[in-house]
C-alpha cells in the first residue's frame, strides 16, 4: 500500500510516524540525507512529497497569510518591542512609521521576522541542567540575516545548525535574496514567505525536529497555518501560542 501511494522518501517519513518515532531525531537518515541532498536542485520535490502526505493542508499558508496579515501585525505591535529588536533601518527604525502605510511585501516581512519575539525562546535539556536560548538566538535560528556578496559556500562550512532555517540577503524590509539553509545545501525562494513555507515542509519531509531556539515559533505556524498536530513531537503548544492562536481565530476575516 506505501509503495503504491508514497514516493520513497514520503513512504520513508510514514513510516517513521507511525512508528512512532519522531520525538527524538538529531540524525538524518542516509535516505534522507541523500534527498536532502538534490534540495538545491529539486525543490520543487519538497513541496510534491509534503503535498502526498499533506495534501489539504499543502497551500493553507499562502491561501490564509493574506488575511491574516494585518492582525498579525497588530498583534506585533501590541505584544513587542520589534523595532528594538529587529534594528531596521531607514524609516522603520524612527519608531514613527505606521504600520498600515507600508506595502505588504515589507509588511510580510517585517511580520515573519517579528513573529520569535511573540513567544519565549526556545529551551534544551542539557547535562548541567536546562539552557535557554535568548532573544537574539531564537530570531537567528528563524530567519537569519546576511549582506549581499555573502559567500555562502563560506557561511555554509561555517554553519552549526543542524536544522533548517532561512537565510536572506540584503536590507531585511525587502530581502534580495531569500534561501533555506539544510545543513550544507541552500534552496533558492523567490520569497522570504515561500522560505517559511518551504522550510517548514523541509521539517515534515525530513520528519526531524525544529530548531529547538525557535520551536515555539514553528509551532505556531504549524497550528495555525498548516492546520497539523498537537506539535511536531506530539507536545502540547505552550500559554503563549495558544493565546496569539485564539487571538487569531477569534477575528471575523
Amino acid at each position: 500500500m506505501l509503495e503504491s501511494t508514497f514516493t520513497t522518501v514520503p513512504k520513508e517519513v510514514f513510516e517513521r510516524i507511525v512508528d512512532g518515532s519522531t520525538s527524538k531525531k538529531s540524525e538524518y537518515p542516509e535516505e534522507l540525507r541523500a534527498f536532502a541532498m538534490t534540495l538545491q536542485f529539486y525543490s520543487s520535490k519538497i513541496d510534491q512529497d509534503f503535498r502526498q502526505l499533506f495534501p489539504i493542508n499543502a497551500d493553507q499558508l499562502f491561501l490564509k497569510w493574506p488575511k491574516y496579515l494585518p492582525k498579525i501585525m497588530e498583534y506585533v505591535e501590541q505584544q513587542t518591542e520589534w523595532r528594538q529588536f529587529l534594528h531596521f533601518e531607514g524609516e522603520i527604525d524612527t519608531g514613527k512609521l505606521i504600520i498600515s502605510s507600508m506595502k505588504n511585501a515589507k509588511r510580510t516581512n517585517v511580520a515573519l521576522q517579528a513573529l520569535p519575539l511573540l513567544f519565549p525562546a526556545g529551551c534544551m535539556k542539557g547535562k548541567k541542567g536546562p539552557k535557554r536560548a535568548t532573544t537574539d538566538e531564537s530570531c537567528r535560528s528563524f530567519i537569519r540575516r546576511g549582506k549581499i556578496g555573502t559567500n555562502l559556500p563560506s557561511l555554509l562550512d561555517q554553519n552549526t545548525q543542524g536544522q533548517p532555517f532561512i537565510l536572506i540577503l540584503g536590507n531585511p524590509e525587502q530581502p534580495e535574496q531569500a534561501f533555506v539553509v539544510v545543513e550544507k545545501n541552500v534552496v533558492s525562494c523567490k520569497s522570504l514567505l515561500q522560505a517559511v513555507d518551504v522550510c517548514f515542509k523541509v521539517v515534515y519531509v525530513l520528519d526531524i525536529n525544529y530548531a529547538w531556539q525557535c520551536q515555539h515559533t514553528w509551532d505556531f505556524i504549524q497550528k495555525f497555518f498548516y492546520r497539523l498536530g498537537e506539535g511536531k513531537d506530539r507536545e502540547t503548544s505552550i500559554p503563549t501560542v495558544k493565546m496569539f492562536t485564539n487571538f487569531l481565530q477569534k477575528q471575523n476575516i
